[in-house]
């Protein structure tokens, strides 16, 4: 941030940086000042540094990832919404038809895939090609039942 410091012959003042955090980590990126705070990037976190308390702290911020236990509608009992499955030629796939929405589970250890169809849309009956790189689905997108 910048401070002022008087002392100049035509009365101006004088701009020089001062150093109001200590930190040895990582380096202060994209600092922007608002209201008499800074807000900056330092590693992985976001903080604000308060400038009139000269105080720091890290905005608790919280990113949903590939944790599906972790979301707000994680159902315990999936079993009780299926409406259908077909397992692929080999049988290390299964399309799981559930509450209207796709996805692709396999025994290898992959993660589960879930399939992008339309938020107001309902799927129903998919099933996987042989070679397990297609998904039929009966959906109603459109308003009418369609593959």
């Amino acid at each position: 941030t910048v401070s002022a410091k008087a002392g100049s012959r035509t009365k101006l003042q004088d701009l020089f940086a001062v150093s109001l955090t200590d930190f040895q980590d990582f380096p202060i990126k994209r600092a922007s000042l608002d209201n008499g705070r800074i807000i900056f990037q330092h590693g992985a976190d976001l903080k604000i540094y308060d400038i009139a308390k000269r105080r720091t702290r890290t905005l608790d911020i919280a990113l949903s990832g590939d944790f599906p236990q972790l979301r707000e509608n994680w159902l315990t009992k999936p079993t009780q919404y299926l409406t259908s499955l077909d397992f692929n030629a080999d049988h290390k796939q299964v399309i799981i038809t559930a509450r209207g929405r796709l996805a692709i589970a396999s025994t290898d250890g992959k993660r589960l895939v879930e399939i992008a169809t339309p938020p107001a849309s309902r799927s129903r009956k998919a099933i996987l090609s042989h070679d397990g790189k297609w998904v039929y689905a009966i959906n109603d997108a459109s308003g009418e039942m369609e593959i």
